[in-house]
């Protein structure tokens, strides 16, 4: 990450420099000094700043050239949710964003040290920050619809953007559907598996048909995710809004190997559909023979 140091002293590049190198293996650290000409190349960087150190060896004693440039890349930095750390008194006191994200230190020491025992709290935040800002500088703004958009199309490097962003992994689209199920939709395994590595709701069930996550694997016929989403602890025994089970459905589409996977695995072939019928009913209803003798162990009626 990048970190922005204003000094008019190398101490405090050396001090928390080596702080920054022994927490943030990919840091770099931008010091222009308070140089406007040095400043403006690094204009750019600025919002991609974790945060900012104002530094000057003399509180007490600065010119107002000084006192400016401080001031301004202080407020620019406060606009973009950029905290801002400084012993200059004139910069703290005089910032509306005081308390917020401009915070005050006395020594490079102490900078130093508060860095190091709050720097996965800096990390986190200017990641969640630095996500948003490449999101929307593409136009995408940051919701769980163009999330779930973005899963449907496929779009790995945006996905992860959000990913980073802190999108709330059990948050659903316009629709209702959850992000895991339009994963599971689009056959996108490693989108599923992400989803639910970082807490996704397995068995959440989506607005439109009531399907979870299962049953929608089992709709597409793939019987990896099938297989992957019964290791994970998936509800087998769940029933749609049409008053289906996971196995109904199977057995209606004649998804052999994913009948047998459900059921050794603890879905019920007598569970009744809305229309009164089993799983098992309409495997031999239907002379689905191979269907019919898979379920016929676990048969009990």
């Amino acid at each position: 990450m990048k970190w922005l140091l204003i000094s008019d002293t190398t101490d405090s590049l050396d001090e928390l420099g080596s702080v920054l190198k022994e927490n943030d293996q990919d840091y770099q650290v931008l010091n222009p000094g308070f140089s406007i000409e040095n400043l403006q190349k690094l204009k750019s960087d600025f919002k991609e700043a974790a945060s900012c150190f104002i530094y000057t060896k003399d509180n007490k004693d600065f010119d107002s050239r000084t006192a400016f440039i401080a001031g301004t890349v202080a407020g620019i930095l406060c606009a973009e949710k950029v905290q801002v750390y400084t012993n200059f008194d004139f910069v703290y006191e005089n910032s509306v964003y005081k308390d917020d994200l401009v915070f005050k230190f006395d020594t490079v020491k102490e900078a130093a040290a508060y860095t190091k025992k709050h720097f996965d709290d800096f990390a986190q935040k200017a990641r969640k920050r630095i996500a948003i800002n490449k999101l929307l500088d593409r136009g995408i703004p940051f919701t769980a619809d163009c999330c779930a958009t973005y899963i449907a199309k496929n779009k790995e490097e945006i996905f992860e953007d959000f990913i980073a962003a802190g999108i709330d992994v059990n948050s659903r689209d316009d629709l209702g559907t959850p992000l895991l199920n339009i994963a599971i939709r689009n056959d996108n395994e490693p989108f599923a598996e992400k989803l639910i590595a970082l807490g996704a709701d397995i068995n959440a069930a989506s607005t439109d048909r009531g399907y979870t996550a299962v049953m929608d694997a089992v709709w597409r016929g793939n019987e990896k995710l099938t297989e992957y989403l019964i290791k994970k602890g998936a509800d087998l025994n769940t029933i749609s809004k049409e008053g289906q089970s996971n196995l109904v459905l199977a057995v209606g589409a004649d998804r052999v190997k994913i009948c047998k996977l459900l059921v050794e695995n603890g879905s019920d072939p007598d569970v009744k559909d809305s229309m009164g019928m089993s799983a098992y009913q309409y495997a031999t209803l239907f002379k689905k023979e191979k269907i019919a003798e898979i379920l016929k162990p676990f048969h009990k009626e």
